[in-house]
């Protein structure tokens, strides 16, 4: 990329305002006022790090009702309704939470 010799101290004010606005939401900012809620898709990677002990136990309860659920498709203990096994899957993903 071509830029000038001084472009990281130009940039230096808003670079430090983004590490400072991502402290802050890892330490349990409300970064959706509307819905007073947290950011926290990061938790999904890392469980530890989410601000209240109930969370990382949720994140790590819903995964591992997932990996069952998928297990149980692959087994065929899970089919459609003409009890053959499913041949598609329709993902919808929403920002970092997929």
């Amino acid at each position: 990329m071509k830029f000038t010799d001084d472009l990281f101290e130009k940039m230096r004010p808003r670079i430090e305002h983004a590490f400072a606005a991502m402290r802050e939401l890892e330490a349990g900012a409300i970064a959706n006022p509307t819905e007073k809620r947290m950011a926290g898709h990061y938790w999904l990677r890392n469980p530890a790090l989410a601000q209240t002990p109930q969370i990382p136990l949720e994140i790590e309860d819903t995964i591992g009702r997932i990996k069952a659920f998928a297990e149980d498709v692959h087994a065929g203990k899970i089919t459609v309704e003409s009890e053959r096994h499913f041949k598609d899957l329709l993902h919808i993903g929403i920002g970092g939470s997929e």
